[in-house]
């Protein structure tokens, strides 16, 4: 029988635990494409309203959602890769976190666009 847990005075298993430092940088990383799905969902939700009523700030809002959530995974990241106590692998997990942050900052940015800039009309 394997002893992968560890075990207590009694004797019983207890399940391995995770540490906090690496919940918040797997958060970090995992927020980049989270803000970037619910920029799109809310944008297609969205749209119709928008065409109907001929506003854009529905989706001004949910592109500055979308940015305010990506700051934060990229400050989740920039805190780790520049953490003295980090891991050369939570420091590397950090540098791919702040690629793809910057990869869906782009993409929110050229999905933005056409709607800041063309009426709501114009778009569909």
């Amino acid at each position: 029988m394997s002893e992968a847990r560890s075990e207590d005075a009694a004797g019983s298993a207890q399940p391995p635990r995770l540490a906090p430092r690496l919940v918040r940088l797997w958060a970090g990383v995992l927020l980049a494409p989270l803000s970037w799905v619910a920029d799109f969902i809310i944008r297609y939700a969205a749209v119709r309203f928008a065409n109907a009523h001929d506003h854009r700030w529905p989706f001004a809002v949910s592109t500055a959602g979308a940015l305010v959530v990506l700051a934060v995974g990229v400050t989740l990241c920039w805190r780790t890769r520049r953490g003295g106590q980090a891991t050369a692998e939570e420091k590397t997990l950090a540098a791919w976190g702040l690629g793809l942050a910057l990869f869906f900052f782009i993409l929110i940015l050229c999905e933005a666009f056409p709607t800041l800039v063309l009426s709501p009309r114009e778009l569909a």
